[in-house]
């Protein structure tokens, strides 16, 4: 038991070493509600308020220990002395900044662009589609989000009648762009919400940054899920593949327990990293799911998988890989559900307790379910 909960703390912390942060621009002027929307999405302590590190002068860097993403907070424009928009600062200041950081390495680069204009402000500027043409045509992951779409008519069609008309505007000159509307500050109106996590965490270059993104958001537990099942099916088939090539015995089925670790760290950063909790989540739930992996599942399981015997093949393997995630999945969204309901960490006792967990398993082995998400 103490081997498996050092390997449980190696695990966690080589996974930890090894978080690669999404960088979000996050385009627009004061008073759009940019603060609000990062709030609604990653949490309260993520607003863009007071404490970002300036980078330049309009221009600051967001981070918190616990949230897997970099936010840059970019002023879109500034007023000049008529009254009309002034480009100075944009081109000669954040300009600089982005085009640095695209020269670097991956890690370093600007991932995704939220250009944000408020409904209520009634207008899209020449500025604004002049600031949107350039991280289009620099090949940024660019989507325009629409704020404060509680303040827009909603049409027969469920769009907002400004948001639409902007829609059309923009579309006049820079055609085939990604459009949400959002509101932040109701929180039973989701709007687009969803469909903005889901297209910011599929426009992301890699693994590792999606797995960031969708750990660093606490709205979607949906998202989580589906990230969540994506794991599971990727180790479902490595143990499966592996045992495959080399099936052995039932009393060496401990050999399955490092990848499944792996699997259950994974599985449980996507849905608590956010919380400031996580390590203290992985000591709750190593305590309780150790006791029941590797020997003691694939015990349990002989009378359920025709042919099991006294072998663990690439079928089994993967069987019982897959169906740990499944019931490790449900059971992390059911508590975080309730902890962003109530704010109390889970009873894992409760929730995997041995009869209930294994009865799970087998019932996940049996329908597949890592391979379809449900």
């Amino acid at each position: 038991m103490n081997d498996f909960e050092r390997k449980f703390e190696e695990e966690f912390n080589k996974q930890k070493q090894e978080i690669q942060k999404p960088n979000i621009v996050v385009v627009g002027g004061t008073g759009v509600g940019k603060s609000s929307l990062i709030n609604r999405i990653f949490g309260k302590d993520v607003a863009l308020t007071g404490d970002g590190k300036p980078i330049t002068k309009g221009i600051n860097k967001f981070e918190h220990k616990d949230i897997p993403a970099v936010f840059l907070d970019t002023e879109g424009y500034e007023i000049a002395a008529d009254g009309s928009p002034d480009h100075t600062n944009f081109e000669t200041k954040i300009i600089p900044v982005i085009e640095k950081m695209n020269s670097g390495t991956l890690k370093d680069h600007v991932h995704l662009v939220w250009y944000c204009i408020s409904i209520s402000n009634h207008r899209v500027t020449e500025y604004d589609k002049l600031n949107i043409q350039y991280f289009v045509k620099h090949n940024m992951n660019t989507a325009v989000v629409f704020t404060q779409c509680d303040n827009d008519k909603e049409l027969p069609n469920g769009s907002g009648k400004d948001a639409s008309a902007f829609k059309a505007v923009i579309a006049k000159t820079i055609p085939n762009l990604i459009y949400f509307e959002t509101c932040a500050t109701k929180k039973d109106m989701y709007l687009d919400l969803e469909s903005l996590i889901k297209w910011s965490s599929d426009s992301l270059p890699n693994d590792q940054l999606r797995q960031s993104f969708i750990a660093a958001q606490r709205m979607s537990i949906k998202g989580k899920k589906t990230e969540a099942y994506k794991i599971a099916a990727v180790f479902a088939s490595t143990t499966g593949l592996s045992a495959g090539l080399n099936p052995f015995p039932v009393s060496d089925s401990l050999l399955l327990v490092p990848q499944q670790i792996a699997m259950c760290v994974k599985i449980t950063n996507i849905f608590w990293q956010n919380t400031g909790l996580s390590d203290k989540i992985v000591d709750l739930l190593k305590a309780q799911i150790v006791s029941l992996a590797g020997k003691q599942i694939a015990t349990s399981l002989l009378k359920l998988i025709p042919g099991f015997g006294q072998i663990i093949n690439g079928a089994v393997a993967a069987g019982i890989t897959g169906g740990l995630g499944t019931v490790l999945i449900e059971g992390n969204a059911k508590a975080f559900e309730k902890f962003l309901d109530t704010g109390k960490t889970p009873d894992w006792a409760s929730i995997f307790s041995s009869k209930i967990f294994i009865s799970s398993v087998k019932e996940a082995i049996k329908n597949k379910s890592w391979e379809s998400g449900e």
